[in-house]
């Protein structure tokens, strides 16, 4: 069979990699393979096993057929490194499902000193564009369909990547030059969709305010997140693919991607903070929803702060107010640390119990309030300087507002309501007035609190009184 032959893309390095696991960053090249043409015409072909400088899980044993004993007299990828790079120099770098070649091979040329900055085509992606029709796209499958020659043991790197050139090949018999070429050269004008999502999808994502899911294998909902443009966005994480790890496994893993459409960035951030409590996606920092939410009181003549559950407290006017934790561990955790960086008294502050001087005291980290030593005056003018970061910022307006909101692409205009820092929900300006001020509020949420706080000093015109 002859090689494609491209004046786009004149040299092409055909390359696949056997690993330790799934993880760039984590993993290592067990086995690399590369076939390098040059203007239609194989001018090396090139193998070897690497010493991973780490054990072979067993699952990948039994996979690639690659053991601990095969690679242990093998070179390290430091000491091919050089053989690699000739084989790459001036080209164009083609795999299957590249994404996971290119970070491992990313990997490993950084972690000796070396820059990978090769442009990278995908065959998977060129299976897709030009055989849309078709479930499967993985070798296996095109094999068979194509009718591809297999020239030694599959899943091992040389196999593998002897099956590139001719799957290219035989898109050129049935589609020609013209057509590969569009294909390869559409993946390197933008970042695209791994290569199992549908590119369908693209063009289906708006260019608007929303929040996506990242779905994996079994509807598993691994990822959450939020934009003012929803496709720009989504296409990020998969250009930071070839950089980052986490995104980069992100990448490999989801399957399928959903959207939902907001009517600006407010609700956008609400919406995605109440999905990742109520959902918990397997990437996503995980919050929850608390029933209780807690508080420190403190005002300067007092003598010790008072923990205040502010789930029983309807009136968030947050005077004298210090700090929102999430149970009365936290806030207490968060008081005891500020009193042994600044020297305060434990005791003076409600946080030991007992007579005579605190311990602290007794280990000279306590300036002596609790035994006369530092006047209660001076005390307080300190506590007060220490809990200022903490202090909570009040409401700020004599009544409920509504912050206006208009997604013009999708025609989507709302108010969302809120008092006393609690949500009230999402209402038509001119159908649910009355509607609006009749609402009843959610419970008070910390990050809810700090959402709004933020968006508000940040966009002061969008609000209107009630």
């Amino acid at each position: 069979m002859p090689v494609f032959d491209s004046d786009r893309f004149p040299i092409l390095a055909y390359v696949d990699l056997e690993t330790t696991g799934t993880r760039p960053k984590g993993d290592r090249i067990t086995e690399i393979a590369i076939i390098r043409v040059e203007h239609g015409e194989e001018v090396a072909r090139w193998s070897s096993l690497v010493d991973p400088e780490v054990p072979i899980p067993e699952y990948i044993k039994s996979l690639t057929g690659i053991d601990d004993a095969m690679v242990r007299s093998a070179p390290t990828f430091g000491q091919l490194l050089d053989d690699v790079q000739d084989l790459f120099k001036d080209a164009t770098l083609v795999a299957h499902n590249a994404n996971f070649d290119a970070g491992f091979l990313r990997h490993a040329f950084e972690r000796h000193g070396q820059p990978f900055d090769y442009p990278v085509l995908c065959t998977v992606k060129l299976s897709r564009r030009l055989y849309p029709s078709l479930k499967r796209h993985g070798l296996d499958a095109l094999m068979a369909i194509h009718g591809l020659d297999e020239e030694g043991d599959r899943h091992r790197a040389m196999t593998d990547t002897a099956l590139l050139p001719q799957l290219v090949q035989c898109c050129v018999n049935e589609h020609g030059v013209d057509q590969v070429e569009a294909a390869f050269s559409a993946q390197t004008q933008r970042t695209s969709l791994p290569s199992q999502l549908d590119e369908s999808l693209l063009n289906e994502m708006p260019k608007s305010p929303g929040v996506y899911l990242f779905y994996g294998d079994k509807n598993s909902l691994l990822y959450v997140g939020k934009s003012v443009d929803i496709r720009s966005r989504v296409m990020s994480h998969f250009s930071d693919a070839k950089r980052n790890d986490k995104e980069q496994r992100l990448s490999q893993a989801v399957r399928d991607i959903q959207w939902q459409s907001t009517s600006g960035e407010l609700s956008a951030l609400l919406l995605e903070s109440r999905m990742v409590k109520e959902l918990s996606p397997i990437y996503n920092r995980r919050l929850r929803r608390h029933k209780s939410l807690f508080s420190w009181y403190w005002a300067f003549d007092d003598k010790a702060p008072k923990l205040l559950d502010l789930a029983k407290d309807e009136q968030h006017d947050f005077e004298n107010q210090y700090g929102l934790y999430r149970n009365p561990s936290a806030a207490t955790k968060a008081l005891r640390g500020a009193a042994d960086e600044h020297e305060l008294c434990k005791k003076v502050l409600g946080l030991e119990k007992g007579k005579g001087a605190c311990f602290a005291y007794q280990l000279k980290k306590c300036k002596g309030a609790c035994v006369g030593d530092e006047p209660i005056m001076q005390h307080n003018l300190r506590v007060a300087e220490v809990l200022l970061p903490m202090k909570l910022e009040g409401w700020p307006y004599d009544g409920p507002i509504a912050v206006e909101e208009h997604n013009v692409e999708q025609d989507l205009h709302h108010y969302l309501v809120f008092d006393q820092w609690r949500y009230m929900g999402e209402f038509d300006w001119e159908t649910d007035r009355e509607s609006m001020l009749t609402a009843e509020p959610e419970p008070l949420d910390l990050d809810t609190y700090k959402i709004l706080r933020s968006y508000l000093r940040k966009h002061p015109n969008q609000i209107k009184m009630l």
